[in-house]
């Protein structure tokens, strides 16, 4: 069965992406460290990444947990943390969702995503209708719901798809439904995925 789309994960497999801006802010602004330590920064995000409250709740939730001060300055500071840990792209995912097309695969992605971070970076080689966040599906990874609306929204088999996250936890759930996957390394990416699609022009191929 040939593959139509590769799936691929976003932080920590299209660009790096650390939630340590946010935790040095609320470190530095909390009104109880010794609480803020025993906390370990172990807040909880699924409810919002599946979009059940907005970014204000959010702050609040935050500033809650860590003894924060809720404030429209902090408000503005945790905005702008989110956004600091956005990482460089990974040259080998560049080069491969470059290459994917011309041999007939399209690029979507599928993430566990914060929705604060929603349209800030492009990726031309994904298209819009290609592009699966958990805060518009209600769904997270590695629930296999969220494998199946995706397949179904491309009208494709489970076969036709390979899904890239750098989580064995979600791959092992979307290989569970037949989907052909790669727990993402960027030492053996170049590598795994050629093979997989078993294509050696692929392989070779100058970007």
């Amino acid at each position: 069965m040939a593959i139509k789309y590769c799936i691929w994960d976003v932080g920590k497999v299209i660009y790096d992406y650390s939630l340590r801006p946010l935790e040095r802010l609320l470190r530095s602004q909390t009104q109880n460290p010794e609480a803020y330590r025993r906390q370990n920064f172990g807040f909880c995000y699924n409810d919002y990444m599946k979009g059940a409250y907005g970014f204000s709740e959010l702050c609040r939730r935050l500033c809650d947990f860590y003894f924060v001060p809720l404030t429209p300055q902090i408000k503005e500071q945790i905005r702008q943390a989110f956004f600091d840990g956005i990482g460089e792209f990974y040259p080998e995912t560049r080069k491969l969702q470059q290459a994917l097309p011309d041999f007939g695969i399209q690029n979507c992605i599928l993430s566990n995503a914060l929705p604060i971070l929603s349209g800030s970076v492009s990726i031309p080689s994904v298209r819009p209708e290609h592009i699966f966040c958990s805060f518009e599906l209600g769904l997270l990874k590695p629930d296999p719901q969220i494998y199946k609306t995706v397949r179904e929204k491309l009208g494709c088999k489970f076969n036709e798809i390979i899904f890239i996250d750098d989580k064995k936890k979600n791959t092992d759930a979307a290989a569970a439904l037949g989907i052909h996957t790669i727990t993402f390394n960027r030492l053996t990416i170049e590598k795994k995925l050629p093979d997989l699609i078993k294509n050696q022009d692929f392989r070779t191929r100058k970007p």
